[in-house]
């Protein structure tokens, strides 16, 4: 039988990533400002917005202030990391009803019609 330390030590090692860190919302949500994403994104939107934000801060391009670039390509770098950690440990769902969600829009009469058919109760002729 596992002790409270040993469940205590087993839970702390799911909230680390590969990383060793802590994750946390803070950190993920300060992550996701540094590199302007949305409140969803594709890993396609985050890979662009982060090469993006590289470009314009990477110290080679930015000859103005070199170390404010320096700081701001190590905190790209590093929201980056946590992003994606936190989207490599998320867990899909692939439940048929899930991924209809994701996938399918459903107008309002196909909803109404697949919800309640043909009752008259319901105002369909």
């Amino acid at each position: 039988m596992n002790t409270r330390k040993e469940l205590t030590e087993n839970i702390c090692e799911l909230d680390r990533g590969r990383s060793g860190k802590k994750m946390n919302s803070e950190k993920i949500l300060e992550s996701a400002r540094v590199l302007e994403l949305h409140d969803r994104a594709s890993l396609q939107e985050i890979k662009d917005a982060y090469r993006e934000k590289l470009y314009m801060w990477h110290p080679d391009r930015c000859k103005k202030n070199p170390e404010l670039c320096a700081d701001m390509t190590k905190k790209l770098i590093e929201a980056y990391e946590i992003i994606m950690e936190y989207c490599n440990n998320h867990r899909y769902p692939f439940s048929e009803v899930e991924i209809r969600k994701s996938i399918e829009f459903e107008d309002p009469e196909s909803f109404w019609e697949r919800r309640f058919g043909n009752d008259p109760y319901w105002g369909a002729t």
